[in-house]
């Protein structure tokens, strides 16, 4: 095995034991283990609308999965419960969930090797360009249903990539292939679970599926009919698994009061459905924000694929080239394969109205392997390890890094507080179970996105409430408004601060008048250092009422 891929690969595991602390989106906490960690540690967390709602739009089958497991197994072992696992309670609810999800991500080294070995070349450059992603090395570690949809669509495309390759070198061997139940078994059950994880799934699956189906023209009617009773059964029983696991969680059944009753169809919850019906609705979708059509091929996939993502653009300019010399090229679906399970899915989430990079991370498979020629040259390869770099460190540590650095710090510090309230201003969503709260006296507000009067009026109007302790987390630009803001508090006072670096938001970036300092020729090198560290840190005030501080005096 080349040595630079093992050297990404080691990269890889030394990011997720020592976790990288950027905060990428907020799906990664409410979407996994803020609902997980609430329901099996009793700790305060926040379920958000997905999952509240009447009409629920998440299966909370892989959240469980990919947070739920290692946590039984963390409390199973007594790690939460002793000394040093209490110690380290943040940091394990922040791993344990990347550790599972790096055991998924080697699933799909290990598919691009296989799919090279069929194509007969050298798979050393496709995995080190995998390995060496600032996607594999941020994203995919990640409890992401993005990194799950990644995983389904890779097994998916090799199970049938492989079908084709043998029927193009021997016709007999993919007819065996078509009459064995347990290929068509095993695509229903991917489709069932990818499908019921992200709805999403059925734009990649699409064309993958169809060449399953219609590949091989020397199929009879008997054994087409055979294979999709096959496909069919497998799709259906992940579903109806499914299904019938989100219905009890979300109704609050109890397997030993469980009734016909329970199973009236007004009583099924299909959090697909629910999910397609919510997304078909453009108003809902404006809350999350419209794009154009072309977002995703000229600013989503540079932005993720950098290099590759570039040379898709070759790709399919080439493509389409040869089409207008010869149509016919469009049915040679074995020579296409990769380069259609790519086009396919992109051409359809394009016309999704709202499109966030995140939603396209499962074509870094088919596009790693288009792209595998791309490290042969000398500039391309010095840009890929550069460009993936810059965004490692961007994505995986500055990127609202402040919030996880923030929150670790306070659930120490919580431990032992009553009476507290926190408050989070121009931070992505603090994700609670980070907290480890069981108190009832411990209260968490994020303020997010309100202006700077009203921030500054919600925390006048704590100082009513008579707490001990108020926290306020806030970046930079809002900490010398705070600062300068000397009447907020008239029975308060500030007896700590911590700045908690790196921090920034591209909601908040700094001001270009805050760099001034750095051409102050009377401060010295060392201050100018400390400065710029302020700027890009979250900082944390802690505010305690005065007369609990005359009390501790006295």
């Amino acid at each position: 095995m080349h040595f630079i891929y093992i050297i990404f690969c080691l990269l890889r595991l030394i990011l997720t034991l020592f976790p990288e602390f950027g905060y990428i989106h907020p799906d990664e906490f409410f979407q996994g283990p803020e609902i997980v960690y609430g329901d099996l540690l009793q700790i305060k967390t926040l379920k958000t609308w997905e999952y509240t709602s009447s009409k629920p739009v998440r299966s909370v089958i892989f959240p469980f999965l990919t947070t739920g497991f290692t946590c039984l197994i963390a409390d199973s072992t007594g790690i939460f419960s002793s000394v040093f696992g209490q110690y380290l309670h943040s940091y394990l609810l922040l791993v344990l969930p990347r550790l599972f999800m790096l055991c998924l991500s080697f699933i799909t080294d290990l598919l691009i090797f296989r799919i090279c070995k069929l194509e007969q070349q050298n798979p050393s450059d496709c995995l080190i360009m995998y390995a060496s992603s600032y996607v594999t090395l941020t994203y995919l570690i990640r409890p992401l249903s993005n990194s799950l949809e990644m995983l389904f669509f890779s097994v998916l495309s090799f199970i049938i990539f492989k079908n084709l390759k043998y029927f193009s070198l021997n016709a007999s061997v993919i007819k065996n292939a078509n009459n064995c139940f347990k290929t068509y078994f095993i695509t229903g059950l991917i489709l069932g679970f990818g499908t019921f994880n992200r709805p999403t799934f059925l734009a990649y699956s699409f064309f993958p599926i169809i060449c399953l189906f219609f590949s091989n023209k020397k199929v009879s009617f008997h054994e087409f009919s055979c294979n999709s009773i096959s496909f069919l059964f497998g799709a259906l029983s992940s579903s109806i698994c499914i299904c019938f696991l989100d219905t009890s969680y979300y109704n609050k059944w109890h397997y030993s009061k469980v009734n016909f009753e329970y199973f009236k169809i007004s009583n099924i919850i299909i959090t697909p459905l629910n999910f397609i019906l919510y997304n078909v609705n453009t108003e809902n979708l404006s809350s999350h924000g419209l794009h154009p059509f072309y977002l995703h091929l000229l600013v989503n996939i540079p932005l993720l694929f950098s290099v590759c993502g570039l040379h898709l653009m070759f790709i399919i300019l080439q493509y389409l080239k040869k089409l207008l010399k010869n149509p016919c090229i469009a049915l040679n679906i074995n020579k296409y394969f990769i380069f259609y399970s790519l086009l396919f899915p992109l051409c359809i989430l394009s016309f999704v109205p709202h499109q966030e990079p995140r939603f396209i991370i499962p074509l870094l498979f088919p596009l790693i392997i288009l792209s595998q020629r791309i490290l042969r040259n000398k500039t391309c390869r010095i840009l890929w390890f550069i460009l993936n770099s810059l965004c490692l460190v961007f994505y995986g540590f500055f990127h609202q890094g402040g919030v996880y650095l923030s929150s670790s710090y306070l659930h120490g510090v919580l431990q032992n507080s009553n009476n507290t309230a926190v408050v989070f201003y121009k931070t992505y969503m603090p994700p609670r179970f980070l907290l480890g709260i069981k108190k009832d006296d411990i209260s968490i507000y994020d303020f997010a996105g309100m202006n700077e009067q009203k921030f500054l009026t919600s925390l006048h109007n704590l100082e009513q409430r008579n707490l001990g302790n108020i926290f306020v987390v806030i970046p930079f630009r809002v900490l010398k408004v705070l600062v300068n803001s000397t009447n907020i508090f008239k029975n308060y006072v500030m007896i700590e601060r911590k700045s908690n670096f790196p921090h920034l938001s591209t909601e908040m970036l700094p001001n270009s008048s805050e760099f001034k300092f750095l051409f102050d020729s009377n401060k010295s090198l060392f201050l100018k250092i400390f400065e710029l560290k302020e700027i890009f840190s979250l900082h944390i005030l802690n505010y305690k009422k005065i007369k609990h501080i005359e009390s501790n005096i006295s």
